[in-house]
């Protein structure tokens, strides 16, 4: 149920340890605009996901195969993607807390 923050994330990526690290900023970043923050882990095994982000507060899904790049058309791992209820795009930032405070809906 959106809208949501989305992190489409992946152990193997530059960056992939800077954004699990800002998770709980990211999560206070995404209620300050009534979002709820979400982990996607794409393109790996749920085995390697699993210690990383099964020891953090925050919800995440595995998507072995990348859908959801495919889908919203994601061409770099981390990606923060904003969704509204419908699943509708309505903003792809860098992987920052900081981008995401100041993200305005358009």
């Amino acid at each position: 149920n959106g809208p949501a923050a989305v992190l489409v994330w992946a152990s193997w990526a530059p960056g992939a340890d800077a954004a699990v690290n800002s998770l709980p900023d990211f999560t206070e970043a995404a209620r300050a605009h009534g979002l709820k923050l979400v982990v996607v882990d794409v393109q790996e095994g749920a085995d390697v996901a699993a210690p990383v982000l099964g020891r953090t507060a925050v919800p995440w899904l595995h998507d072995r195969h990348g859908a959801i790049l495919k889908s919203y058309r994601l061409i770099r791992v981390p990606i923060l993607v904003v969704v509204d209820r419908a699943g509708a795009v309505l903003g792809r930032l860098d992987p920052t807390p900081a981008a995401l405070r100041g993200w305005a809906p358009q």
